[in-house]
């Protein structure tokens, strides 16, 4: 199946003080609007020493409007590419089908994950399109990344929508490289429209302390900015 993609990457470090400035200061997002036809799309958001901005959209026919996120993290870059998705074979149900802002309990990662230099082996999800590293619920679910509080947050599309297929996890592969999955399958981008409806999966690898983000298909009859990365 063809595919076609988009990322914007862009540092927000401000030049005199080499401090990242508030999210709600920034005056200057850009946004785009894409049609996307695709099985799959994959972002992977690597530590590499500068704090980037990254913004993608996905699905088969999916029209997002995508703006320019801010997520509470330094020293991460991002990177894109296309392939399969495939759902879980054994997916543990940790928030159930058609909950509307809603958290799960906190989930025992089997590995130490590090994210933005803390080591945790805890994270909480949310019907809302993201999860929050750590035992400890989000301080915005509507927002995740352009929250400054929201310490630890990572989102497939934060926004307030519904966790229509539920949210589930496993653990693939072996130690010293397990991958932590958490996936979102008929993800409703609006909570109270069926009309529209993404899947995708949050990967949290050990070791290397990669995150992945993984989308696969979708269904569009609107179009919706949501918080990603």
């Amino acid at each position: 199946m063809s595919y076609f993609a988009f990322c914007f990457l862009r540092e927000i470090r401000n030049k005199k003080t080499g401090k990242e400035p508030n999210a709600h200061n920034i005056t200057d997002r850009k946004s785009t609007n894409m049609k996307i036809s695709t099985s799959s799309f994959k972002g992977i958001i690597r530590n590499t020493g500068k704090l980037l901005l990254a913004t993608m959209v996905v699905g088969t026919g999916m029209l997002i409007n995508a703006q320019s996120t801010f997520a509470q993290v330094s020293g991460y870059s991002f990177t894109q590419s296309s392939g399969t998705f495939t759902a879980l074979p054994s997916p543990v149900l940790a928030v159930a089908t058609n909950s509307d802002d809603v958290n799960s309990a906190a989930v025992t990662i089997p590995f130490t994950f590090t994210y933005d230099g803390v080591a945790y082996t805890q994270v909480k999800m949310n019907s809302n399109g993201h999860i929050r590293m750590g035992n400890v619920n989000p301080t915005n679910s509507y927002f995740p990344l352009s929250t400054a509080s929201n310490t630890g947050a990572i989102a497939g599309f934060g926004r307030d929508g519904r966790a229509f297929g539920g949210i589930g996890y496993q653990t693939l592969g072996t130690t010293p490289n397990q991958i932590f999955v958490i996936q979102y399958l008929a993800f409703r981008p609006q909570y109270n429209s069926s009309a529209n409806f993404m899947d995708f999966q949050i990967r949290l690898h050990e070791t290397t302390n990669e995150v992945e983000i993984i989308y696969g298909s979708s269904t569009r009859a609107s179009t919706y900015t949501g918080d990603i990365g």
